[in-house]
């Protein structure tokens, strides 16, 4: 068994003020896609807005929000 951790990323794109939680399993697709031949990046609109994360206009990052969301949909 494993240690239950969680694999993650921040993306930020500071033109559109926008900031997504990306699980590594998304990042595994657009990895493959690469390897595949696709195109080697990816862009916002690929990224499904449930794991947008919301800004309340400070300096926090609420990305636990998503993370919870990630982890429900796991069990």
């Amino acid at each position: 068994g494993g240690q239950g951790g969680v694999s993650f990323i921040l993306v930020s794109f500071t033109s559109e003020d926008r900031m997504y939680y990306v699980p590594l399993r998304v990042l595994r697709e657009f990895w493959a896609r690469m390897e595949s031949g696709g195109r080697k990046s990816f862009r916002m609109e690929e990224l499904d807005d449930a794991w947008l994360i919301r800004a309340d206009g400070g300096a926090q990052v609420h990305f636990l929000e998503p993370l919870a969301a990630d982890l429900q949909g796991r069990e």
